[in-house]
């Protein structure tokens, strides 16, 4: 099972109405996750044959090139934040540092998503015609030198430090359109896109013990709605270990 930790603002548009956010790399929290480190000198080639073709002239476009970080920023922006969007999930369901950051302290709840749904397979086709592209994170504490190409490229866009290990992510991806009818703004200034995702790919969804009772109620009311075979836990602290327990509802 895949699980995704949100915080209660989010139960209308997941649970009522099946929607989910698929973010663009300058909306994830990870400061590094927007900064491809590109081989200055490969990036150099690939320019020049390109500029070749089209007969410019390439010499001070290549020595801003020599900037590894420079190529990155220029090439996300123009590229791929825009375009690109991220559902992030995890292996693990009961991570307390998850649950404290992302449910906004155990107010919020955790979603089990089938992961043996066709969701997951690629055989899955959204509106658009378009499969999903499901990939685990790979953790390092040695930052990538990114080729220009699509596989060095799709690498880097699943690794992460080392210090976010305990995450145990998984990453689907998927190309945004240029327009959205579910579009708003976030804090970081990005669009939040929010696609539908199967009536049946919930499987079970646990309920933070800090969460306001009329949204507890709430909860337990729309995964009756969604799905009667929906199973619904909530949360405990266990009183002898630094663990969550989950009590079924």
């Amino acid at each position: 099972m895949f699980y995704k930790y949100v915080s209660e603002e989010w139960i209308d548009n997941i649970l009522r109405d099946r929607l989910i956010r698929f973010s663009q790399f300058k909306a994830l929290n990870d400061p590094f996750e927007s900064l491809i480190l590109f081989d200055p000198e490969d990036t150099k080639r690939v320019a020049k044959d390109f500029f070749k073709k089209e007969g410019q002239n390439v010499i001070g476009f290549c020595d801003e090139m020599s900037d590894p970080n420079f190529i990155g920023t220029r090439f996300m922006n123009n590229n791929f934040n825009d375009n690109f969007g991220i559902l992030s999930l995890s292996k693990n369901k009961n991570n307390l540092l998850m649950w404290s950051h992302y449910t906004n302290n155990y107010k919020g709840f955790v979603i089990g998503f089938n992961s043996e749904h066709n969701f997951f397979s690629g055989k899955y086709l959204h509106d658009d015609g378009q499969p999903y592209l499901l990939r685990n994170v790979l953790y390092t504490d040695k930052r990538r030198i990114v080729k220009l190409n699509a596989y060095d490229i799709m690498n880097f866009f699943c690794e992460k430090p080392i210090e976010w290990a305990y995450e145990k992510e998984v990453r689907i991806f998927k190309i945004l359109p240029k327009t959205n009818k579910y579009c708003e703004i976030d804090q970081f200034g990005q669009k939040i896109c929010l696609y539908k995702f199967p009536k049946d790919l919930i499987q079970e969804v646990i309920i933070g013990h800090n969460i306001e009772p009329e949204l507890r109620k709430k909860v337990i009311q729309y995964c009756f709605e969604l799905n009667n075979e929906i199973k619904v836990y909530e949360t405990t602290l266990s009183k002898t270990k630094y663990e969550i327990e989950f009590n079924k509802l």
